[in-house]
């Protein structure tokens, strides 16, 4: 008899424990929602979200991103095989191990680089996106209805 309520009650208890993670977070919105769509289609409830507030996370997140990125190209220099490390390899015993762990440790670096560039480049196309006259254009309107 009570199976029916079963799952509506967890998948509200599970929408409620959302939105109260999301607000905790400080994600960045105003509480109106407005209802867009002709009669005759689906009505959509869109939240109006704090643009300025949107951006300026964007922009720490790309400086945080910016200095993360600075940093480790500076360590895969440091990391770099040089003249040392041959003569090194050859020497000592156990040079080969050595060498193998300078180059693992080189393709970690250069791969958590290209990760901070990619994620640089996803920040400068948000940030582009968040600041086009056409989403500019569009949060006004939303502001004046």
């Amino acid at each position: 008899m009570y199976r029916r309520f079963i799952r509506p009650a967890w998948i509200l208890l599970a929408l409620w424990a959302t939105a109260g993670a999301a607000n905790a977070a400080g994600v960045p919105y105003v509480s109106s929602a407005r209802g867009y769509g002709a009669p005759n289609q689906f009505v959509l409830r869109l939240m109006a979200v704090n643009r300025s507030a949107l951006t300026s996370r964007v922009q720490t997140r790309r400086l945080r991103v910016l200095e993360r990125d600075a940093d480790l190209r500076s360590q895969v220099q440091q990391h770099r095989f040089q003249q040392k490390d041959v003569v090194l390899a050859a020497v000592m015993p156990g040079g080969l191990l050595y060498a193998a762990y300078k180059q693992a440790k080189l393709k970690a670096l250069q791969a958590k680089q290209a990760a901070a560039e990619r994620e640089l480049a996803e920040l400068a196309t948000d940030l582009q996106r968040l600041q086009s006259p056409a989403l500019a254009r569009l949060v006004v309107a939303e502001h004046q209805e």
